[in-house]
């Protein structure tokens, strides 16, 4: 997801809570790929550390990595948790690739969770720093939902760190003061999506340029106005955001519930999912007829006759991979505002 141009990011604040899980970070509680050198470290502080390091001098073209594995020291269900790290890097412009990633005790092969951030210059530095990842969340470090198995984090037992250089006959190298799994504090557009379960970000639709969102007492508001006069006569005017999973989810024989309402100039409404990132849209619905008071929408992928699959856009992609759900709506009138306000989106079989 770290490619994805959001215009709205709503994922509240970083800042950490108490620890609820220390990791040990030890000898016989963490190990390496090969040719990497792990060492106890004795801080300037009187503390101990983990110091781990690489020569970077092989002599084909191309990054190497150090690939660093950290045992839980138990199973850990990351849904509302974050990894914080306390972590330097002696000589930190070395150090160009920093990934975080959790992996579920049923397949230590791929990562439930992962965070990657590849820059010409170092997220670490000299000076101690914590570097907290929030499972399916952008911040200090973007999440990475292509590297995702699509189970979601709920049975953690292992951690990795890995770091990468296309430097030679230089060290990369980091200390490991402290990990832990922490509380993430919640806002208001995690709680919104708590029922869902997987909804992890939104921002703008590919359709539209100045649409804004919030969230608000419990409720999703998608609202915008249109312009005093369209781009060419007789052009339609939309609004609407994308909403982007943490992971892929399977759709077979499911259904989505929107409980909504819409207010202002609004015409109908077009629920559209996709893969992430793709093109062809999974499925595509349009309701023509939107209700101003609140009401339950049941949209099964057949579609309903009042939700009708769009015939050009009728299972075009792949029902397994779907993760991400635009909402949009055109404004009917130039000039003039329109919104949809959501209370809820689930997926149920």
């Amino acid at each position: 997801m770290k490619n994805l141009m959001l215009a709205l990011l709503l994922c509240g604040t970083f800042a950490c809570l108490a620890a609820d899980l220390d990791v040990p970070v030890k000898k016989n509680t963490v190990w390496a790929n090969p040719a990497i050198k792990i060492e106890s470290f004795m801080d300037e502080d009187g503390t101990n550390s983990m110091r781990v390091s690489k020569m970077l001098n092989r002599a084909t073209p191309g990054n190497e990595y150090i690939d660093f594995f950290i045992k839980l020291p138990q199973v850990v269900d990351m849904t509302g948790k974050a990894i914080k790290i306390t972590i330097l890097s002696e000589n930190p412009e070395n150090i160009r690739g920093f990934y975080v990633r959790a992996y579920n005790q049923s397949n230590k092969k791929k990562p439930a969770s992962s965070h990657c951030l590849w820059s010409s210059t170092s997220i670490l530095s000299k000076q101690y720093m914590d570097i907290v990842v929030i499972p399916g969340k952008n911040g200090q470090i973007p999440w990475e939902s292509r590297a995702i198995t699509g189970e979601a984090p709920t049975a953690v037992n292992l951690l990795s760190i890995h770091t990468g250089c296309n430097k030679r006959n230089v060290e990369m190298n980091f200390r490991i003061k402290s990990v832990q799994i922490i509380d993430s504090p919640m806002a208001e557009t995690d709680k919104f999506f708590a029922d869902f379960g997987q909804f992890c970000e939104f921002g703008r639709s590919n359709f539209t340029d100045n649409t804004k969102a919030e969230v608000k007492d419990g409720i999703l508001r998608i609202y915008g106005k249109s312009p005093a006069k369209p781009a060419k006569p007789g052009a339609t005017m939309y609004q609407g955001i994308r909403i982007v999973l943490a992971s892929p989810v399977d759709m077979t024989g499911k259904k989505i519930v929107m409980e909504y309402r819409v207010t202002g100039m609004t015409g109908g409404i077009y629920l559209r999912g996709k893969e992430y990132p793709g093109k062809k849209p999974c499925f595509s619905f349009v309701t023509t007829r939107p209700a101003r008071d609140w009401q339950t929408m049941e949209l099964p992928l057949a579609g309903t006759a009042a939700a009708p699959l769009h015939k050009e856009t009728e299972h075009d992609g792949d029902l397994t991979k779907f993760q991400s759900f635009s909402v949009i709506f055109p404004i009917t009138k130039v000039n003039s505002d329109g919104a949809v306000e959501i209370r809820s989106i689930k997926i149920v079989d």
